[in-house]
């Protein structure tokens, strides 16, 4: 059984590198931070950001492993200087909202998980931190929304199940709960 409320959900996928820069260079991070290694991949990013510190996918890495190691604060600075070069960037948003969440900023998380769901409706990951963070607010009914609309937008993923029938149990929807674990 996943843990109540599930946590919450980061996008570090190096689909979203600038297309000025070889996506290759990230990799070393990506594979760092995919391994618990946060701490290289700040590193890393740092590296790269000194040589081309224009880089929103650096930035949004960097914000994602400063999160990674307990330093949500620093993470909001990485994440909306991301913003500030590319605001049209719906993971950042995502991560945005994350790192606010850990703040205790609900209301300024929720408006980062809605701007990264304008950018791209039915955003799988910001619909699940949603979700999350509408328990959190005790927005219960919104809460369990997200959870089906996450469900719904990734049907082929365990994770938002996961996600739902935990919600669905918390809520007391039983045989609805149970059914969305198998």
């Amino acid at each position: 059984m996943t843990e109540f409320p599930p946590a919450p959900h980061t996008d570090h996928s190096p689909r979203h590198v600038d297309p000025r820069h070889p996506p290759d260079d990230l990799a070393p991070a990506i594979t760092w931070y995919e391994q618990g290694r946060p701490e290289q991949a700040e590193e890393h990013c740092r590296r790269i950001l000194d040589a081309a510190p224009d880089r929103a996918d650096a930035w949004c890495l960097l914000g994602v492993a400063r999160r990674a190691q307990g330093r949500p604060a620093g993470a909001v600075k990485a994440l909306q200087r991301t913003l500030a070069l590319r605001p049209l960037y719906p993971e950042a948003y995502n991560n945005l909202g994350i790192a606010l969440f850990q703040l205790d900023h609900l209301a300024s998380a929720e408006d980062a998980l809605l701007s990264a769901l304008q950018l791209r409706p039915g955003y799988t990951l910001a619909l699940q931190n949603l979700a999350i963070l509408r328990q959190a607010r005790g927005r219960f009914a919104d809460a369990l929304e997200c959870a089906r609309q996450a469900a719904a937008a990734a049907p082929d993923e365990i994770q938002p199940r996961l996600d739902l029938a935990t919600f669905l149990l918390a809520a007391g929807h039983w045989a609805e709960g149970w059914s969305a674990y198998e």
